[in-house]
């Protein structure tokens, strides 16, 4: 039960830059989706006991115009939320 959740999180990328949020997921088929860093409106991020306790979670990526990209059994993501945050703060970001 545990294996195909720790596939599917270890074979996930998320990388944030000063102007994109990229997120990949898959290993056999891959979803990719790419958003401008200035679109992106809300991350939700659900946890569940399990989650807290081996660092993995679910996040919901909002955009303008109310587009949900949700991505699940992500390793670190308040830790994606975060560094989504810190950027997005940033003056060069806007």
């Amino acid at each position: 039960m545990l294996l195909p959740a720790f596939i599917k999180r270890q074979s996930s990328d998320f990388a944030v830059t000063n102007k994109r949020v990229m997120m990949k997921s898959g290993v056999m088929t891959t979803r990719s989706v790419e958003l401008l860093l200035n679109k992106i409106e809300a991350i939700a991020v659900d946890q569940s006991l399990l989650g807290r306790m081996f660092g993995y979670g679910n996040i919901v990526v909002t955009g303008s115009g109310g587009t949900r990209e949700a991505f699940s059994h992500i390793q670190s993501p308040l830790e994606f939320r975060r560094a989504v945050q810190s950027v997005s703060d940033l003056p060069a970001a806007r």
